[in-house]
């Protein structure tokens, strides 16, 4: 008996992903971290110019915002300063972008 194969599409895709973000966005965050690498994104010129020593000391790497600014596009955060009102008390939210709490 031959076996049928039905292609997924890309609509199917992302309602199956924002279905998941709503019903379990803890599960949707590991999947991201899971299947995402955000270090192939990244051009090397692109990483050495953000880890120059002429410019501003670097808190944290570049990972952390780049993980922060797909957050601020997955939930249509308008401006960064409601991002850090947000990821302040979510611990999912922080621990997705690498961050963490200082006091």
């Amino acid at each position: 008996m031959a076996v049928k194969y039905s292609q997924l599409t890309l609509a199917e895709n992302f309602s199956e992903c924002q279905d998941l973000l709503v019903s379990d966005t803890p599960t949707f965050f590991s999947l991201l971290e899971e299947h995402i690498d955000l270090s192939e994104f990244i051009p090397v010129d692109f990483y050495c110019a953000f880890h120059l020593s002429l410019g501003r000391k670097r808190e944290y790497p570049l990972k952390v915002f780049l993980s922060a600014l797909i957050l601020q596009k997955i939930f249509s955060i308008p401006t960064d300063s409601l991002l850090i009102i947000l990821l302040t008390p979510c611990r999912e939210l922080r621990d997705f972008c690498g961050l963490t709490l200082q006091r």
